[in-house]
Parts: C-alpha cells; sequence; structure tokens
C-alpha cells in the first residue's frame, strides 16, 4: 500500500537564541535565561547581533511592577534598552545601512534588548563612535541621550550658564560632561562615594549631597533632576528665568512637576527621551571628540545578569552597569 503525502506546507524551523525574561516582578532574582526565537526582520527595521547592553532605570522600574505601571506591563516580559552590535540582516526598505556595519541605539517601549538578537527600527539607530569597543559603547544610547537632550533640547543650555546636576549616576555622569562642552559652569551633587569621579569629569563643583542644603548652593539658570526628590526645595534655587528639568517618572513625584507647570513661576520639564539618529549620530561625534567619556562601574556576562541588577541597585555606584552579551567586537 502505498502511503499518503504530507502535502501540508512545513513552518522553517526557527532559530533560537538567549535572553533575559522575568515572569513576575520583583527583585534581580526574578530574572532569567530563556530561550527564545531569533525576532523576524520587518519592513523598516535592522537585526543587531548584540554585542553589550547596559542597565538603565526604566529596566529597574518595570521590573519592580510599581502601582502605576502593573496594569499596562504583560508578562513574561524581556528587558533591555541600549543596542549596541552588528547589523546581521535588513529589512525592506533600508538603505542606510550594511550588513556588518557597527550600529548603536534605543528600543525605546520594546525593551528586548538583553537578547542575543534585536530587531530595531532603522531610524532608532546610528554608526556607533569609532573611537569606542561595543563594550564601551554600550552604557551610552540611553543615559547619554537622555542628559543630552534635556540639557540641549529641552534647557537650551549655553556658554555661561550655571547648572546643577543632582545626581550622580549614569545619567549624571554624562550631563556633567555635556554641560562642560556647551561651556556651563557645572555643581553636581552625588555621594560620597562619586564626587572624585565627577571632578574628574569636569564638574567646577562636586559636593556630597549628605553635607550640603539646597540654600547653600546659590542660583542655577539650570537645575537637572535625575533623582526625583525634594524639588520643591530645589526650585528655590533656580534664576527668575530658570528652568528645572527632570527624568523622574514616578507617580507622586511627577504629580509635583505637574503641579509646578500649572502654578510655578519657573518653567519645569519632564524629560523622555527617545534616542533617534540625529540624536545619537551628535552623540557620537562628541565621543569621538574627546568631549563625553563611557563611564563604567562594572562589566557582567550575561549568565551574571542577577548579580548585574544586585550592583546596580546599590547606593554609590559610579556610572553604568553593562552586560556583556557576546565578543562582536
Amino acid at each position: 500500500m502505498q502511503c499518503a503525502l504530507n502535502t501540508k506546507p512545513q513552518r522553517a524551523t526557527q532559530q533560537l537564541m538567549k535572553r533575559v525574561v522575568y515572569n513576575q516582578f520583583g527583585g534581580p532574582e526574578v530574572l532569567k535565561l530563556s530561550k527564545g526565537e531569533v525576532p523576524q526582520v520587518k519592513r523598516g527595521q535592522v537585526l543587531v547581533k548584540m554585542a553589550a547592553t547596559s542597565i538603565n532605570g526604566g529596566d529597574l522600574a518595570f521590573r519592580q511592577g510599581p502601582k502605576y505601571l502593573k496594569p499596562f506591563i504583560r508578562l513574561p516580559r524581556a528587558l533591555g534598552q541600549d543596542v549596541v552590535g552588528k547589523v546581521v540582516a535588513l529589512g525592506s526598505g533600508v538603505t542606510d545601512f550594511h550588513v556588518g556595519d557597527r550600529v548603536w541605539g534605543n528600543t525605546t517601549t520594546s525593551s528586548n534588548a538583553a537578547a542575543e538578537f534585536v530587531a530595531v527600527p532603522a531610524h532608532k539607530l546610528s554608526l556607533m563612535p569609532v573611537s569606542l569597543t561595543m563594550t564601551e559603547a554600550a552604557g551610552l544610547p540611553c543615559s547619554a541621550t537622555t542628559a543630552l537632550v534635556a540639557l540641549v533640547d529641552k534647557g537650551h543650555i549655553k556658554h555661561g550658564d550655571e547648572v546643577l546636576i543632582r545626581g550622580a549616576g549614569g545619567v549624571g555622569t554624562f550631563g556633567v560632561q555635556i554641560a562642560k562642552t556647551y561651556g556651563a559652569n557645572v555643581t553636581i551633587l552625588g555621594s560620597h562615594e562619586t564626587i572624585a569621579e565627577m571632578a574628574r569629569l569636569g564638574a567646577d563643583r562636586a559636593l556630597d549631597y549628605h553635607r550640603v542644603k539646597a540654600e547653600q548652593l546659590g542660583k542655577f539658570d539650570i537645575i537637572f533632576d535625575t533623582v526625583g526628590t525634594q524639588q520643591d526645595a530645589f526650585r528655590t534655587n533656580l534664576k527668575p528665568a530658570g528652568r528645572l528639568l527632570t527624568i523622574s517618572l514616578d507617580g507622586q513625584k511627577f504629580l509635583t512637576v505637574v503641579k509646578s507647570l500649572r502654578y510655578g513661576k519657573h518653567r519645569s520639564r519632564v524629560v523622555v527621551a527617545f534616542p533617534n539618529r540625529a540624536n545619537l549620530s551628535h552623540l557620537a561625534e562628541l565621543v569621538d571628540t574627546g568631549r563625553v567619556k563611557p563611564v563604567t562601574d562594572g562589566v557582567y556576562p550575561m549568565n551574571q545578569v542577577v548579580e548585574a541588577y544586585q550592583r546596580a541597585e546599590k547606593h554609590g555606584i559610579v556610572g553604568k552597569i553593562v552586560i556583556q552579551i557576546s565578543e562582536a567586537e
């Protein structure tokens, strides 16, 4: 008897990759390495073989599951925003990159860069700085472009401005360098573990926030708040036309800023920066001309992602925590 032929179309075997996910909210211990399908590159996208990513505040906030975000987060969820790696495939319509290009960028809201491959819209990528390794570059896309957009696009920083930066984490370290590039006089408040590094990066005054009060600091053209506390107290440090810029999106602190927008006499802005090719290219130029340098607290392999996040949540770290995904330099 002749066997019947199976004429049903067969699905091609999908290539698998490693990625970091969490299935429940909580501390770093909820993070797991998981197998997932390599994404199919769509029109207008670039498939990137990831070399490294870094940890950002948004990664921490989503994983911890704050009440005002929980209704909008579907589990299981991947994480990671910073993209650094090599182009391995191009979607239709993409003409400004080539296979093999070294690129950097950001996944924005999809947060899936802690994986061996990621598909990214081409407009969210640019060629990375030629002067950096991929590991060195991994800490910059999200944090440095946030500082760039805040100070330049929103704050309209100019030569001679008095700038106060609150917080010496990833965004703060790049804020110091960018503000000095534009000729500002920079005061930064950080922990005692960070102030020596902030002075090395160019801060005119690097002060331990435990040892100084707002009223002792003077007046500023720009206050760049990366921590989100005591905003009302520090608002009194603004000059008459001063600008308060904050990247805090915590629910109660966000309401404080909104109230200031409505009733305050000073200009306050919440900065949410989504890196695009223009500001990524601008940042690459600042890096390649030596005006902005990476600041890395530590580098962890992908299989030590729990330890990486434990370090990121400690007090007094200097710069970014990088997660090494491959050796694709």
